[in-house]
């Protein structure tokens, strides 16, 4: 399966795991940062057709996926940086 990598990219297997890992992390906050805006044009409307309790967990959970994001590219920066050093 690994030589069929090399062979059909051109490139390894772990450079290929990498460039698809970044674009799901995107892919991640375009996600969390769309249903943010959602909802808050949702709040702002006063729409009381969405007031539920699915659309408050979605929020809150959503708020901790940016949390977890955020966290995790400051970890990394942190992490990259001290072994450049």
């Amino acid at each position: 399966m690994l030589l069929l990598f090399k062979i059909i990219l051109g490139k390894s297997l772990l450079s290929f795991n990498k460039n698809l890992i970044f674009i799901f992390i995107l892919l991640n906050i375009f996600f969390t940062v769309i249903v943010l805006l959602y909802i808050k044009e949702l709040k702002e409307n006063e729409c009381k057709c969405s007031e539920s309790n699915i659309r408050t967990v979605l929020e809150i959970v959503n708020y901790i996926r940016i949390f977890m994001i955020v966290s995790g590219v400051l970890s990394f920066s942190y992490l990259f940086y001290k072994l450049k050093k």
